[in-house]
């Protein structure tokens, strides 16, 4: 008697429905949660929904080695999701900064001088940002329009267009959680690219632009993007990530934060940055020979 032919493998219906939810169910974690967190917590969710099968069926030995197999996966596999991320978030960042060094190139081109670190009333009192003066070279011509230089930048027309825009992206670090502030600011004082209400120009730049720090990024400035407020060059005194007080800080991986150059590029610096080798790099003419080391960002 001859055997019949073996039937081969297929999925059902039901089947094929169940790995379709799931699938879409996975990426709807992934897309709300990110990538990392929405991997560790498809992952919590499978392992745990295996160990209740085995422990509903009093299945215990099943249920213990489950338990040791889902510890022994995170303590593998947790660094390997959250490193690119954070990697991302750095090549991220950079390249918001990067735009907005163009963006301060473009007004140099159609101005002849930078912005000025802020416009001040008639007693010398800062009224608004160099950060609202960027706008229309930001692709935000449409805010532009509205703010009103004839208030304070927290007068009431101009509080209520901020309430209006809420969060400022091409402002913000995609590490951070600040709503309406600012990661990117000039420093302020003298012999720098921001002396203050005065403005410069790039011929001001004797050290060269590729060795004249433009921008830096600092984490929780505390500063609200239409704010005339940036850091002071007094504040450069511990290097990187200072542990007390604001400073150039970030919240990327390794500490590593971004800084932007007067030619545009835009590089990383960490804990080996010397507060003197930074300040050197932040005058214009001072004609320091201090190098400053950068961070290799990964690619």
């Amino acid at each position: 008697m001859s055997q019949a032919p073996p039937v081969p493998f297929q999925f059902t219906l039901r089947q094929l429905i169940a790995a379709m939810g799931v699938t879409c169910a996975s990426s709807a974690v992934c897309y709300w949660l990110g990538l990392g967190p929405g991997i560790a917590v498809i992952f919590l969710l499978a392992f745990g929904g295996c160990f209740l099968f085995f422990a509903l069926r009093r299945q215990f030995t099943e249920a213990v080695f489950i338990v040791i197999v889902a510890v022994a996966l995170s303590c593998l596999l947790l660094p390997a999701v959250s490193g690119p991320r954070q990697t991302t978030r750095l090549q991220s960042c950079n390249y918001q900064l990067r735009n907005i060094a163009l963006a301060l190139w473009q007004y140099h081109e159609t101005h002849g001088s930078y912005p000025p670190a802020c416009i001040a009333d008639a007693d010398g009192r800062p009224m608004h940002s160099w950060r609202v003066l960027l706008l229309p070279y930001l692709d935000q011509r449409n805010a532009y329009s509205q703010y009103r230089f004839d208030e304070p930048w927290d007068g009431p027309s101009n509080s209520a267009l901020a309430s209006t825009i809420g969060r400022l992206r091409c402002y913000e670090c995609p590490s951070s959680n600040c709503n309406g502030e600012t990661n990117y600011v000039a420093v302020i004082g003298p012999q720098t690219m921001w002396p203050g209400a005065k403005a410069t120009k790039m011929a001001d730049i004797k050290d060269g632009v590729g060795n004249t720090i433009m921008l830096v990024e600092v984490h929780n400035s505390g500063i609200h993007w239409m704010e005339p407020r940036d850091l002071d060059l007094s504040q450069i005194k511990v290097g990187v990530n200072p542990p007390i007080g604001t400073g150039i800080s970030s919240g990327h991986v390794r500490g590593a934060a971004n800084i932007a150059f007067a030619d545009c590029s835009v590089k990383a610096i960490d804990g080996r940055a010397t507060p003197k080798a930074i300040r050197a790099a932040l005058t214009i003419a001072g004609g320091e020979k201090d190098s400053l080391p950068t961070v290799r960002t990964p690619r």
